[in-house]
Formats: structure tokens, C-alpha cells, sequence
């Protein structure tokens, strides 16, 4: 009997599944941050109130 070649063609096509499988792993997680790569929109909150420079009415 000649199993002993048999246990190279699995180990071949193991190795060969794992580094598919990594492959897609990290390719979808590549283009899956694709989106999370780009600036966010920046947010202004402006609060205007009257100053006077003598102090009066300023706070409370």
C-alpha cells in the first residue's frame, strides 16, 4: 500500500485551504475599513452672546 503518499496530498491541500482562508480574511477586512478611513465631518457649536469691555452685564 502507498498511504504515505496520501498523507502529503492532505497536508498540501490544508496548507493550501489555511492560506486561502487567510487570504479572504484579510481581505475583507482590508476593504471592510475602507470606509472608516476617511475624515469625519467637523462640528462647530457656536455660542454668541453680548460682551460689553467695561464688564457691566457680563455673567451673572
Amino acid at each position: 500500500m502507498t498511504d504515505r503518499a496520501v498523507s502529503s496530498v492532505v497536508g498540501v491541500t490544508l496548507l493550501v485551504a489555511i492560506g486561502v482562508l487567510l487570504g479572504v480574511v484579510v481581505g475583507s477586512l482590508a476593504l471592510g475599513f475602507d470606509d472608516q478611513l476617511t475624515d469625519p465631518t467637523p462640528r462647530i457649536v457656536l455660542d454668541v452672546t453680548t460682551y460689553s469691555a467695561d464688564g457691566s452685564g457680563n455673567g451673572d
